[in-house]
This record gives C-alpha cells, structure tokens and sequence, in this order.
C-alpha cells in the first residue's frame, strides 16, 4: 500500500501546465498517455482493495495522503499562480 499512497497523488500532480495539452490535435494523445501511464496503478489499487481485510481503512489511507499532497501542493505555490495550480488538479481529475 505504500506505493500506492506515493505513486496516487502522482496522478494529480506530476501534470503541472495540464491545460496546454487542452487542444484538439494534442488531447487525445495526452490523453492517451496519461491513462497508459497510471493503468498499472488502478490495477493494484483494484488488487490491493479486493484482498484487503478493511476496505474502508484502506480507501481512506489511500484518499488522505491524496488530498494531503495536494493541499501541500496549494499551499506551497505561489499566490498568484494558485488559482491555476488548482485549475490544473481539477482538470486531472476530470480526465
């Protein structure tokens, strides 16, 4: 599980500037990509959730250092770029 809590907030900032792949002849490809990219992740997300004694415990553990990593993102970008940092993560995670 370890991993998973390292590699999951990843997902949502490892894409700083995602919007400039927000055209229509480079979406797909980034797209593409990013999914190819975290594939494995929610597969042993989906492996460890299965074989997991405590379900809940394991989606809050994983949630929490999520939204953690993100908080800690927002709160060390800069004032005026904030707004943006918090576009970007909300457009992850729409794709």
């Amino acid at each position: 599980m370890e991993n998973v809590k390292e590699e999951f907030p990843k997902m949502l900032l490892a894409h700083e500037d995602a919007m400039r792949a927000v055209k229509r002849t480079l979406y797909e490809g980034a797209f593409k990509q990013y999914y190819e990219t975290y594939v494995p992740l929610f597969e042993t997300i989906s492996k460890e959730y299965l074989e997991c004694e405590n379900k809940e415990a394991y989606l809050t553990q994983i949630c929490d250092e999520f939204v953690l990593k993100a908080s800690e993102k927002l709160n060390t970008t800069k004032k005026n770029k904030r707004e943006m940092a918090q576009f970007d993560m909300n457009f992850m995670m729409v794709t």
